[in-house]
């Protein structure tokens, strides 16, 4: 994450932990992916509540 682009790191917790990456999301393209960033970040946030 730099402000501009955003890319967010899943585990699977497991006997062998997985990771996958997201897509990136970038807030200077054409179609604002702010709301995406936006709705990402909500979940993380329910998730730690």
């Amino acid at each position: 994450m730099n402000g501009e682009d955003f890319q967010f790191i899943k585990l699977i917790k497991q006997d062998k932990p997985i990771y996958a990456l997201s897509d990136r999301f970038t807030l200077y393209r054409r179609e604002n992916e702010l709301c995406k960033v936006l709705n990402i970040l909500k979940k993380i946030d329910q998730a730690l509540s």
